[in-house]
């Protein structure tokens, strides 16, 4: 539960985000010229393959799980620090039952750049571009393939169960490591949040567009 109260109120601050940005974004977009859009397709092609390559996404589906397991095994001693023989093939069990999707990911991955690609076609239009931007920021999985809103909502599930069994297997030492992070994390966003309000400007908006996109 207090993981799901995590997600969802990140989910709340997402849209918040959007909100107070996407105007700052749409007139940027609307500066860029063609040949940019194009150099946007190239980098978004190299990411794909890049995406592909990290997740072995040609390989079979036991490969695909190694790599899988090592990912997450690397994911969680950046936060807890080095983790035991024992506790690594703990969570190798726990992660087993929990579908493999990044092909999935991928596809719809693709399918979000070319709509925003799409949308750029637009970015002359003024006020109708924003808004058109605004729902395409905030609809973030309309228009996902069926089986993949279907296998998310299942491994959203999954994987809160995976985490809070994690959490059962840390030790002390590794807990006062990630907690020591997290609260790295929110001192920064306390001194962030305490300085005086001011007009994005160009570096405000270019911190907006890597956050979006």
């Amino acid at each position: 539960e207090d993981v799901a109260w995590f997600v969802d109120g990140f989910r709340v601050r997402y849209r918040i985000v959007v909100n107070r940005g996407v105007k700052d974004a749409a007139e940027v977009l609307a500066t860029l010229e063609p040949a940019q859009i194009v150099a946007l397709q190239k980098q978004f092609d190299k990411d794909n393959r890049k995406f592909a390559s990290e997740f072995e996404l040609d390989a079979g589906n036991e490969k695909r799980r190694r790599v899988r397991l090592k990912r997450m095994l690397t994911q969680i001693e950046d936060w807890t620090g080095d983790l035991n023989r024992e506790q690594e093939a703990k969570i190798a069990a726990l992660l087993v039952p929990i579908p493999l999707m990044e092909h999935l990911r991928h596809e719809d991955r693709m399918r979000r750049q070319r709509e925003f690609v799409e949308l750029l076609n637009l970015r002359r239009a003024g006020p109708e571009f924003a808004t058109r931007l605004q729902q395409w920021l905030m609809e973030w999985d309309h228009g996902r393939a069926p089986e993949y809103a279907l296998l998310s909502e299942e491994v959203y599930h999954q994987r809160l169960k995976f985490y809070t069994a994690v959490d059962q297997l840390i030790t002390r030492e590794q807990r006062h490591r990630a907690l020591g992070r997290l609260k790295k994390y929110a001192d920064d966003c306390r001194t962030l949040s305490a300085r005086p309000a001011a007009h994005a400007g160009n570096d405000g908006v270019a911190g907006t567009l890597r956050a979006f996109f």
